[in-house]
């Protein structure tokens, strides 16, 4: 699923087997959702914070990603490290 609904820089190199991989070691904790916000007809963002631990460890992603209206989908296409 993912792999499908990635287009531009997030799917340049992805690789599926590797993703299904970490995915699968780690244990999922909580997805906060901080803000969405559309900028136009075919483009928009969500700013998100998930929580997961590998092997104990507690890790989180904090992410800006950015979204594009294509042929009817939306896709993801990059995702950043929000400015502090």
């Amino acid at each position: 699923y993912i792999e499908k609904t990635m287009r531009g820089p997030a799917a340049e190199g992805f690789n599926a087997i590797e993703a299904k991989q970490w995915a699968e070691s780690a244990k999922w904790l909580g997805l906060q959702v901080l803000n969405a916000q559309q900028e136009s007809e075919k483009k928009g963002f969500v700013e998100f914070i998930a929580r997961y631990e590998i092997q104990s460890a507690p890790q989180v992603i904090h992410e800006l990603s950015e979204f594009h209206l294509i042929e009817g989908r939306w896709f993801y296409i990059n995702g950043v490290q929000p400015k502090s």
